[in-house]
């Protein structure tokens, strides 16, 4: 198991927890799929002791904390494609759904109706431009949400 992946299980173990990353990975791929499995901020190893005190007092007050460089590429550009528009809750979605489970569990695991969990999924194919679910799981592989 990876840092991201026992993030997700933090995370849906532990709800309330709010998870902060402290990593040397700085590529935009892995700050998204750290955010969808629940982390709630992000730094730099390299980064200021300062930081990481700033980390913690952002995530407790505010929800969130992203370093400034992550935090500029995180905001998406005038221009942004589909993808980028995801909101936090349907790359969470994609990712499970992309892991296999049903509409089900997932509705079970991230506390959704099963309902619910079909509107985020249509709304996801639409921003995406995707006709069907099969096409999901392709998309979010190789937007490394997701390994193989």
């Amino acid at each position: 198991m990876d840092g991201v992946e026992a993030i997700g299980h933090i995370t849906r173990r532990y709800p309330d927890l709010r998870v902060i990353v402290l990593s040397m990975h700085s590529h935009l791929d892995f700050v998204r799929r750290a955010v969808a499995s629940g982390a709630c901020g992000y730094l730099m190893k390299d980064s200021a002791p300062a930081a990481l005190e700033q980390a913690l007092r952002c995530v407790m007050t505010e929800g969130s904390f992203f370093e400034g460089k992550l935090a500029q590429q995180l905001v998406p550009s005038p221009r942004a494609s589909a993808d980028d528009e995801l909101t936090f809750r349907q790359v969470q979605i994609l990712t499970v759904l992309a892991e296999g489970k049903s509409t089900k569990e997932i509705g079970y695991e991230l506390g959704l109706s099963p309902k619910t969990v079909d509107v985020h999924r249509a709304r996801i194919m639409q921003r995406l431009q995707l006709n069907d679910v099969a096409s999901l799981t392709p998309y979010a592989v190789r937007k490394g949400l997701v390994k193989l």
